[in-house]
């Protein structure tokens, strides 16, 4: 019994870790504070369009390079602020992406709807946070403004979905009632030696072969 106890515990203990890397908590930051991490590049800059009326997808490329594994997938929403004194909701998600889907982004009606759409239960789609700002402010009046991240960390599973010379997807359902600047996607990029590297020793690998032949 006892055994069967500490077996269990390691197991939720596992899965907690697990959970843990999928994701963090938004990072909420003061206006124009957001750096790109060093390393790191931006793969994609969206006017930010964030009705509640609406939920967006936004298709992008893939990363050029596996070797982004112990890095993060960094979603920035800048400058961001709340016009309404009432508690609202950002809810951000990723998928894997086709190799034929169209990239850019993409706006579908929901009438403000908390259910639609019903990416919870969609096994295609991991769920990477939320972000709530219940005061709100006086309709049209500006701040405080935040650039608020979301950030995926990448394990080998993510590491390959998001360079498997395909898309990935960013699902943004927001009931809210929110404005801002942008969003901007950042993930790790090779650094131009390592890519030198890399197309050296495939020229070195197809010389080699030729020779073989």
């Amino acid at each position: 019994m006892k055994k069967t106890l500490s077996s269990l515990l390691v197991l939720l203990a596992t899965i907690g870790l697990f959970t843990s890397l999928a994701c963090a908590d938004p990072i909420v930051l003061d206006p124009g504070t957001y750096e790109v991490p060093e390393g790191y590049g931006t793969l994609g800059t969206q006017y930010l369009e964030i009705d509640h009326l609406y939920y967006y997808t936004w298709c992008l490329e893939d990363l050029p390079s596996s070797d982004i594994e112990g890095g993060r997938l960094e979603i920035v929403f800048h400058n961001v602020y709340d016009w309404t004194i009432e508690e609202d909701f950002l809810n951000v998600y990723i998928r894997d992406g086709g190799v034929d889907e169209s990239i850019g982004w993409t706006r579908y009606g929901d009438g403000e709807s908390l259910i639609i759409p019903d990416w919870s239960s969609d096994p295609n789609w991991t769920f990477i946070d939320v972000w709530s700002d219940p005061a709100g402010h006086p309709r049209w009046v500006d701040g405080p403004s935040y650039d608020v991240v979301f950030t995926l960390n990448i394990d080998s599973e993510w590491a390959n979905k998001l360079a498997n010379d395909g898309t990935f997807v960013i699902g943004i359902d927001p009931d809210c009632h929110y404005y801002g600047s942008e969003i901007t996607v950042n993930a790790p990029v090779p650094e131009p030696a390592t890519l030198i590297l890399l197309g050296s020793g495939l020229i070195g690998l197809a010389g080699f072969r030729k020779r073989t032949v």
